[in-house]
This record gives C-alpha cells, structure tokens and sequence, in this order.
C-alpha cells in the first residue's frame, strides 16, 4: 500500500503526510492545488460529525477563526465536505510546539518573554475581536524555523457576547485541564471572560520559565481540575529559585485564582512582560514612591553612574581650579610684597642719600661762613 493510499483524498488537495490528531479532528499536510501552496487540513473525526454538538463546534472553529487576520494567528484559507464530513484548510506552520521549539532552541529567559510577549498580543487581538480561545497551551502555540509563533486550534473558542458558554466536546472535557483557569475548572462557564486566557498564558509562561506546572498534574483529570479550582499554585520561585521577585509577581498575577486580581487583559501581560524586559515598574508590584525609584535607580544605573563620575570629574576639575588659583594668588600676593618691599627699601636709600647730602651741604656751607669772618 502507497503512503498516498493511506490519506484521504480532498477536492483541489493534495495530502502528503499526517500531522497529528485530537478529539475533534485530524490534521493532514496537503499542496492546495489551486494555489500551489503547502496548507494543513483538519477532517473532522466521524464520531463528532455524528454529533450536532461536534458539528456546531467545528464549523464555530472555522468561522470563529475566519474573523482574525494577525500575523500570528494561523489563518484559514477554506472549508468543505469530504464524504460527509467537514474538513478545512488554514496556514501550515512548519516548526515546533512551543514549549518544544524552547527546549530545542535553548532559549534564555529574555528570549522566552520577549515570545510570549508576541503571543500575548496576538490573543489580544482575538480578545479585541469578541474571541476567547479557552484552549491556551504550548501545543496550540506553534513556533515557524523563524521563530515566530502562531496561536491555532480555536476549536473550543467562545464569543464573549454568544451567550454558548456551555458548550463541550461529547465525552471530554471542554479544555486542557493543566492550563484551565480556576473559574473554567471548577465548571463557571458563566465566569469565563478574556481573563481566563490570561491565566492560562501565565501558566504557559510558568512551565516555559520553571519547567514545570503550577499545579501537581497526577491523579486524573478530577484531582487535577479540583487542585487548580480549590489550590493556590506553587510560587514560581519555589519551582525555581533563579527566578526574581520581580517576574515571580508577573506570573502571579497573570495566575491569580481570583478574575479581578488578573491582568485585565492579555494586552496588558504583554506590557507588562515589556516592563521587565526594558527594566520598567510593573503593573504587577503595589504602587509606591520607594519601589518607582529603586527601579529607574536600576534602570538608569550606567546613566547614573556616569553621572555620578562626571560630578566627581567636574568637582575634582573644581578643586584643581581653585587650588590653582590659590597657588596664583598667592605667588602674586609674595610677587607684590616683594616688590613693596624692594620699593620700600629703595624708598629707605634715597632717603639716607638725601640726608646725607644735606648733611654735606650744611657742611660746606658752614666752612664758607667759617673764611669770611
């Protein structure tokens, strides 16, 4: 049997190779004939295309996602039936999950943030267009041989205005429960909002940084799901001790059991993941006078330290000035007296000159009176 033998076969496609599988679908390489160009294909599984729940779900996948253009969202370019079953073609993205693609990267932990800097924003721009992706995990986040990262997979996306909170996939759950916020753990559909995928990128964040999940992930879906509704997540800096308070308060708030105490948005982890890369003060820490000038101290410290040189170059020139000129004055001050005192001692000669030629003068006048007599 040939390789091609083994794939289905789409109208206008050519299928080469299989890419993976999930609950609703599996996804398959394919050259879009029309366009010449290599796409992935998502043939929805016939069990699910049985159920009118599965096939409202991934017909909401393909218009949901239809909506969003971003260069780092993958976008879909077609949909269809394949022997009555639903398929559609979006962008191929040749490269790596994104957990993967940092491992095998051996990415820094700047070059991690500034990534999930550009993830963040791009789930913004889902958020800003009324989607909630409530899928969020490193395997739904693909990273290009560029690196440059692509949010996928909207097959469990909500609108925040559709009122279908309650959908599910028959016979799962609705999510990944290591990356699902509390509120989506404990079942609150009706407290699902763009927040929910901010704690989940905070998650996303905290395995990339830590290696780890913040929640233990043993013992089957329920104990999982009741750790993360019921438990507080280990602290980043227990997980892992190279990590500084500063992005231990990021990913805390971003993992904050309660919605208020989140990130608003996840354009706002996004800032505030700048923040720390440019050593800013985060949106994460209190407010205070104290904290705002430790950190442009921090920040500017070459600045500051260069200033601080120049003060001391400018009063050691200072010093040097007016020793010098202390030095001058007070060559010029001796110069003065002495030349006042070379004056005075000329002065004290012409003087005695003077009396001695009055001296004489008497004298010789004395001798002429002396004669006529």
């Amino acid at each position: 049997m040939t390789n091609a033998a083994r794939f289905p076969t789409f109208d206008g496609y050519e299928v080469d190779a299989k890419l993976g599988a999930g609950g609703m679908g599996t996804v398959y390489r394919a050259l879009q004939l029309s366009t010449g160009r290599t796409v992935a294909v998502k043939l929805m599984h016939p069990t699910s295309f049985g159920s009118g729940n599965g096939r409202h779900l991934f017909e909401r996948e393909v218009e949901l996602t239809a909506r969003l253009s971003h260069p780092h969202i993958a976008r879909i370019y077609d949909s269809g039936l394949h022997e009555d079953a639903y398929y559609y073609a979006m962008e191929y993205v040749d490269g790596l999950p994104l957990h993967r693609h940092a491992e095998e990267s051996k990415l820094g932990r700047r070059e991690t943030l500034h990534l999930m800097q550009v993830v963040c924003d791009a789930v913004e721009y889902a958020h800003e267009h009324g989607i909630i992706h409530r899928d969020l995990k490193p395997t739904n986040i693909l990273v290009d041989r560029v690196g440059e990262p692509r949010v996928l997979d909207f097959g469990l996306a909500k609108t925040v205005h559709s009122g279908d909170d309650t959908i599910t996939v028959p016979g799962e759950v609705a999510g990944t429960p290591s990356y699902m916020s509390p509120e989506q753990a404990a079942g609150a559909a009706d407290r699902l909002d763009t927040r929910s995928d901010v704690y989940s990128l905070g998650v996303v964040l905290y395995r990339l940084l830590t290696g780890r999940l913040p929640h233990d992930d043993s013992g089957g879906t329920v104990a999982i799901m009741r750790r993360i509704s019921d438990e507080e997540p280990l602290r980043p800096r227990t997980a892992d001790p190279t990590v500084d308070r500063e992005l231990e308060a990021l990913l805390m708030k971003a993992m904050a059991r309660e919605p208020a105490a989140r990130y608003a948005t996840a354009g706002d982890l996004a800032r505030d993941l700048a923040n720390y890369l440019h050593g800013e003060p985060l949106i994460a820490r209190p407010p205070s006078l104290i904290y705002f000038v430790r950190k442009r101290a921090a920040k500017h410290k070459s600045a500051l330290a260069l200033g601080a040189c120049a003060v001391f170059l400018l009063g050691a020139v200072a010093g040097y000035d007016r020793t010098q000129l202390r030095i001058e004055r007070d060559a010029a001050r001796h110069r003065i007296e002495r030349v006042r005192a070379h004056a005075k001692a000329r002065v004290a000669q012409i003087h005695r000159r003077m009396h001695a030629l009055r001296a004489s003068l008497e004298s010789t006048a004395t001798g002429f009176d002396g004669k006529r007599e």
